[in-house]
């Protein structure tokens, strides 16, 4: 799938909107109704890395915004 098709789905995950319809060709499940916005929101754009073409499957350090150590 390229972005044109996932895009909307990804956007569907954000807005914690999608449906188990919606994710199911992609094989993806949607969030938990508690997570946080902004967590939310970094996952979905990690989730669209993989489907993006010549994007690096994780952000370069310049890209890092923050870390979980």
């Amino acid at each position: 799938m390229d972005a044109r098709n996932v895009g909307p789905i990804i956007a569907k995950l954000v807005e914690n909107k999608a449906t188990e319809d919606d994710l199911a060709p992609i094989h993806l499940v949607s969030f938990p109704k508690n997570v946080a916005s902004d967590l939310r929101q970094a996952a979905a754009s990690q989730i669209a890395r993989f489907f993006s073409p010549g994007m690096p499957a994780t952000p370069s350090s310049s890209e890092k915004a923050e870390t979980h150590e």
